[in-house]
């Protein structure tokens, strides 16, 4: 007999993230640097990108840490030793916050105000699945009617590759709507 509780590993796993003390990454995403929380072990088993943006910044923290060896006074109160601590610039904080929480339990709610957002993350970060499914709730939105109540999000990733062809398939869907 096998036996299987998925649900429960799934909440447990998105738990974590929201622990500070379980997590060894800090992404420090935005102009307000807001942290979002990840455990590195399961970031890079789940995302090729992740694992090597990982090593990339241990490395750089680990020859920062020789070089200021000698100077005792200078210690990071705001970290922990081990933790790796990553910038994130263009992603909106709740946004990744959900792409984090994708990455972490395999799965996430998607809506309007998020989609654009987790799109362009699932497309850097090599999350094929969660691209897949931000398209099929895009394709859901045209069907019904509601594509426009992506604007918003789709606008604030129009720097991304991929934001661009979500706000081209916006305006491409309503000129149909409209037409027709």
């Amino acid at each position: 007999m096998s036996f299987r509780n998925t649900q429960t590993l799934t909440e447990h796993l998105r738990t974590i993230s929201y622990i500070s003390q379980l997590c060894d990454v800090i992404f420090e995403v935005g102009p307000e640097k807001v942290k979002v929380h990840g455990v590195k072990a399961i970031l890079g088993t789940r995302s090729r990108v992740l694992y090597n943006l990982i090593l990339k910044k241990q490395k750089e923290q680990e020859f920062k840490g020789k070089t200021h060896k000698k100077d005792k006074k200078k210690k990071t109160s705001s970290i922990f030793q081990n933790d790796v601590l990553i910038t994130v610039q263009k992603y909106q904080p709740e946004d990744f916050r959900k792409i984090i929480e994708f990455i972490h339990c395999g799965s996430v709610d998607i809506n309007s105000s998020c989609l654009a957002g987790l799109l362009c993350g699932a497309s850097q970060f090599g999350l094929d699945d969660l691209e897949k499914a931000c398209w099929d709730f895009v394709n859901y939105c045209v069907k019904n009617g509601t594509v426009l109540s992506l604007l918003p999000s789709a606008k604030r990733y129009c720097n991304f590759k991929l934001g661009q062809i979500l706000m081209e398939k916006i305006f491409c869907s309503v000129r149909r709507t409209v037409t027709v």
